[in-house]
C-alpha cells in the first residue's frame, strides 16, 4: 500500500447510504453511455469502453469495487482494484461475502 506524503488540499465529502434522493452531492460520477442493451456487447467491448472512460478521468488514484453472486444468490464475493497513477502500483483484493448471499450483501462487502 502506498502512503500519500503530499498535503491533501481537497475537500472530502462523506456519504453514508442511503443518500436521501433530495440531497445533492458535489461528487462527480462517471458512466459509460451504451448505444444498445448491455447484453448485446461482448465482454471485451464493455471492458474497452470502461477503460476508455476511466482513462479520461484526471485523478491520481483509481479505485474500482464490485460485489456479485451467482444466479441463485449463492457464493457471494467482492473485489477491489486500486491503481496509483503516480507510482503505477496496483493492488487487487477479493473477499468472500458468504455461501448464501444476496447481490446487495455482496455489494456491501465491496
Amino acid at each position: 500500500m502506498v502512503q500519500n506524503t503530499q498535503p491533501m488540499n481537497y475537500r472530502v465529502e462523506e456519504l453514508r447510504p442511503p443518500l436521501a434522493p433530495w440531497r445533492e452531492t458535489k461528487l462527480q460520477f462517471e458512466e459509460v453511455k451504451l448505444c444498445k442493451r448491455k447484453e448485446e456487447y461482448t465482454v471485451q467491448e464493455l471492458k474497452q469502453m470502461a477503460d476508455e472512460c476511466v482513462g479520461k478521468i484526471e485523478t491520481e488514484v483509481i479505485i474500482f469495487t464490485d460485489g456479485s453472486t451467482d444466479g441463485s444468490q449463492n457464493k457471494g464475493g467482492a473485489g477491489v482494484y486500486i491503481k496509483d497513477r503516480r507510482t503505477d502500483q496496483e493492488l487487487r483484493l477479493c473477499y468472500a461475502a458468504g455461501e448464501i448471499c444476496s447481490s446487495y450483501g455482496a455489494e456491501r462487502v465491496a
